[in-house]
């Protein structure tokens, strides 16, 4: 007999580095166009890298906990990275409604 193609007892791994690769470089495309700036200045200013990291960890946890919930299916990646950009910039307006 033949082996099967795909063994689904076996569990896939998850890619972490895939999730961080897709929100790295979208996070990176989002700091190049903001303000009009279209370059990477921001990359000079500490404090942008902290405003970075906080857009990037969301964005990694809603693609991991997409995937985890869609049963591993490729376009979890997708809903994940919009889920995580929403979920950042309601958060801080709604924090920057809050503190005036």
């Amino acid at each position: 007999m033949s082996e099967p193609l795909l063994d689904y007892t076996e569990k896939q791994k998850v890619p972490l580095t895939l999730f961080f690769a897709v929100a790295f470089c979208f996070t990176q495309f989002l700091f190049f166009i903001d303000e009009g700036y279209n370059s990477f200045k921001w990359m000079l200013s500490p404090a942008n890298w902290l405003v970075f990291f906080i857009y990037l960890f969301p964005m990694i946890l809603c693609m991991y906990l997409g995937w985890r919930i869609l049963k591993n299916k490729t376009w979890s990646v997708l809903l994940g990275l919009l889920i995580g950009t929403s979920l950042v910039i309601f958060v801080l307006l709604g924090w920057r409604e809050m503190t005036g």
